[in-house]
């Protein structure tokens, strides 16, 4: 906890829990776990690593491949750059961009706004988020309420439930 403190996991398998305000966290290991709260920028190069994100106004960059996250709270902008990658979010405004090729991304929230750009993720919504697909052989599963999906890509593909939403 504190203000403006800098965490480094180098190692592989290790474990951390983060709070405080403007901290800043690099993980470079394999198969490490941490929990986040507060305000932090966090860098993750190393593969399989587990995020709870329970703050605010967090920008996270999930560079290794085959990361995930679950996240809350609100004001986020995550970035799925490593390939195979998954966030679940049930927050509000938070921005999720997948730029690595086989992501995830679960949008359970509202006011959520999804940018895909690699090849062959996977979207599902639900609540409000507006939505961009460029990666070829994308999907989306929408059954939010007022959606804006906004294909440019070859080989997408929709399936779509719910009400007012828009392709």
């Amino acid at each position: 906890s504190g203000t403006g403190n800098a965490m480094i996991l180098n190692g592989d398998h290790a474990y951390a829990l983060v709070s405080g305000t403007d901290g800043t966290v690099i993980s470079t290991g394999d198969y490490n776990t941490f929990g986040l709260s507060g305000t932090q920028t966090v860098t993750v190069s190393g593969n399989h690593t587990r995020i709870g994100n329970h703050g605010e106004g967090m920008t996270i960059d999930l560079a290794g491949d085959n990361n995930w996250m679950d996240m809350s709270g609100s004001q986020h902008v995550i970035t799925v750059s490593g390939d195979h990658g998954e966030v679940i979010d049930t927050g509000s405004d938070n921005t999720v961009i997948l730029s690595g090729d086989y992501g995830k991304a679960f949008m359970w929230g509202t006011d959520g706004t999804v940018i895909s750009t690699g090849i062959g993720n996977s979207l599902e919504l639900r609540g409000s988020q507006t939505v961009t697909v460029t990666g070829a052989d994308s999907g989306v599963v929408n059954g939010g309420t007022g959606i804006e999906v906004t294909f440019d890509a070859t080989g997408a593909w929709m399936s779509m439930t719910g009400s007012g939403n828009t392709t």
